[in-house]
């Protein structure tokens, strides 16, 4: 669905760890996206590991590319090549809640693997603005 000049993106945010649950959300936000021309963020956040408090000297372990692969290995699996949605991949250092908070500005959907009951669809407060939350049932495959 072309965009029309003045009107904001239509955006649908979903957090990604490579889990069941979150590639069942990334596939109900594909679904959601076809029906709605809306194109969908799958957020994934990634830290330094730390004990308490403590940054641990790790060296030779890249973080944010790990993260990135779990993302697009996510997008393959819940999609196709011929997926006539926009997936883009974002991923960000930091803290997955505040990512995802951050992310989630000016969407109009999020969908999560943890934001509530399974299948509920309720609005959340993200920064000032609120938008509606979905959690999608548990996967059949």
């Amino acid at each position: 669905m072309a965009e029309v000049p003045g009107e904001r993106e239509r955006r649908i945010v979903v957090g990604v760890d490579g889990s069941v649950p979150s590639k069942a959300a990334l596939a109900w936000a594909a679904r959601q996206a076809r029906l709605t021309g809306a194109v969908v963020d799958a957020v994934i956040a990634w830290e330094i590991p730390s004990t308490y408090g403590f940054t641990m000297p790790v060296g030779g372990v890249d973080f944010e590319g790990t993260a990135a692969q779990v993302a697009a290995d996510a997008i393959a699996e819940v999609s196709s090549p011929d997926e006539p949605v926009t997936i883009r991949t974002k991923v960000v250092q930091g803290h997955p809640a505040q990512v995802l908070l951050d992310a989630s500005a000016g969407a109009e959907l999020w969908s999560s693997a943890a934001a509530g009951t399974a299948g509920s669809s309720r609005p959340c407060s993200a920064r000032s603005a609120s938008i509606a939350c979905t959690t999608p049932p548990a996967p059949s495959w």
